[in-house]
């Protein structure tokens, strides 16, 4: 990076007199354009952000009850502070320009739109808070213009990670863990049997829960990782060198750690590392690898050097605006933000098929006979209209059938989401997942399935997707599915089915 300097040179006599010929150009009257101009466009800003808010708040509340609630995402609220500090420590350069409007980012609204009815349309959160941040990124872009958007850009995209994401990533995290501990007690000599997550050991049964696979570290790591090599590095390999160590070290970090702990309470017989010391064990394993990382890091650190510069500062001549641009710039911003709201809004209004009276369990043919009941078990869907269940029995075998069904999906009710569960975590719990090969009709078939287990009672569900009257064992084509029938019509009610039996 090159530091701004000014260079002041005396003219010969001859390029004196012809310079002097050249008519000045004309200076404004009143405050200098920077001085007016940045209270213009900080109330713009100010505005527009509150536009924003307005217009999506159900988004912006969404993510920051994520953060509250979730203590993987508890770093979130440290995000924009941390942003604003680095935005201050260029207040100086700040003060030698002003901004200037940039209408071509108008052109970045639309395309934010889009993504954000395609988000709303297959109801996946993280979607929809990605285009509200990029709406506001743009906002910043067409007040500020390219010039300054550029000099603050890391702080700018460094907003993002105020977006919740990453939950997706549990059940491989928490396969990814299990099978870490497996194999090092098997290489350490210590009998060990592997039912998924489920892991036992001949003086106990491990779990590697949700909260043990890691996901919490991972994130948090991540976003450290961003600022750290931004920080302290100049070197464009070196930075991405340590932000691959941020997302890989965190991953069998997590691993060792689990294992540290089926190992010290395999050698103490369950006395250690269990209850509280299994949360203190993490805290301080999970410590010291950050402080590790922190400390290789600042190692290789790139030494600083005179007139270089984290952020990319122009050179060029600082260039001036009329406020009344800016506020045009701004005045156009707001159709732009409304219209996906208002098309969202026209095509809701549709009133969708009903089908929830001629919802039955499904007709078998001997020897297979309905049973009482839904054999203990059925789906846990979100905001579900209604969901059937109903167990089935050859005399020799036994089967449940479950379907939740959705008269219109919407936020909080979609048949593709993370908190649908298999398990409900109070008497059934999941092992695993995977992928089984069927014969349904003929036609062979990937089926996606789960294993849960219940106290002795080892269950395998097979499940998929009925949209737009079409079954579909994927879960993207679910998605795009349901996103093609809101926008180009078809039936708009969706299902999830499943069948399982005991193992």
């Amino acid at each position: 990076m090159v530091q701004s300097v000014t260079r002041s040179e005396a003219l010969p006599a001859g390029a004196a007199v012809a310079a002097a010929a050249v008519p000045a150009k004309p200076t404004p009257v009143g405050k200098p354009w920077p001085q007016t101009t940045w209270p213009v466009a900080l109330i713009l800003i100010g505005l527009g952000t509150a536009a924003l808010l307005a217009l999506f708040w159900a988004d912006c509340r969404a993510a920051v009850e994520v953060w509250y609630n979730s203590r993987t995402f508890n770093h979130c609220f440290l995000i924009g502070p941390i942003s604003l500090y680095l935005i201050w420590e260029r207040r100086n350069w700040l003060a030698e320009i002003a901004p200037v409007a940039n209408f071509w980012a108008l052109l970045v609204f639309p395309v934010a739109g889009l993504v954000w009815m395609a988000g709303h349309f297959v109801s996946i959160n993280e979607v929809q808070q990605v285009a509200v941040m990029t709406m506001f990124q743009a906002l910043l872009l067409t007040v500020l213009g390219a010039r300054i958007y550029r000099g603050l850009l890391f702080p700018l995209l460094y907003l993002y990670f105020m977006v919740p994401t990453g939950v997706f990533l549990v059940p491989q995290l928490q396969d990814f863990t299990a099978s870490f501990i497996v194999h090092g007690l098997r290489l350490v000599g210590v009998p060990v049997l592997s039912d998924g997550v489920l892991i036992t050991i001949p003086n106990g049964v491990f779990e590697v829960a949700e909260a043990c696979a890691g996901l919490r570290f991972l994130i948090a790591s991540i976003a450290f990782g961003f600022l750290f090599a931004f920080l302290m590095y100049y070197s464009r390999w070196r930075q991405a060198i340590f932000l691959v160590l941020s997302v890989g070290i965190p991953v069998i970090a997590n691993g060792f750690r689990a294992f540290g702990i089926v190992m010290l309470a395999h050698l103490t017989d369950n006395q250690l590392a269990v209850g509280v010391d299994h949360l203190v064990y993490g805290w301080v394993f999970f410590s010291a690898i950050t402080v590790l990382l922190i400390w290789v890091g600042a190692m290789f650190r790139d030494k600083p050097v005179v007139g270089r510069r984290f952020f990319v500062v122009s050179t060029a001549p600082p260039v001036y605006d009329r406020p009344a641009r800016l506020v045009l710039a701004a005045l156009l911003v707001l159709p732009l933000l409304a219209a996906p709201k208002a098309y969202v809004a026209y095509l809701e209004g549709r009133t969708p098929a009903d089908h929830l009276a001629a919802l039955a369990p499904p007709q078998v043919q001997p020897p297979w006979h309905p049973l009482a009941g839904d054999g203990g078990w059925q789906l846990k869907p979100l905001g579900a209209d209604r969901v059937i269940g109903q167990a089935y029995s050859d005399g020799s075998h036994q089967v449940v059938f479950s379907l939740a069904y959705y008269a219109t999906q919407r936020r909080g009710a979609k048949i593709v989401a993370s908190e649908n569960r298999f398990a409900d975590d109070s008497r059934w719990r999941r092992n695993g997942s995977g992928l089984n090969q069927a014969v349904v009709e003929g036609r062979a078939m990937t089926m996606p399935a789960e294993r849960i287990q219940a106290g002795n009672i080892k269950r395998l569900v097979w499940y998929w997707y009925w949209v737009d009257g079409r079954y579909t064992t994927s879960t993207l084509t679910a998605k795009l599915l349901q996103l093609k029938v809101a926008i180009l019509g078809g039936n708009d009610s969706a299902a999830l089915v499943s069948i399982a039996a005991d193992y």
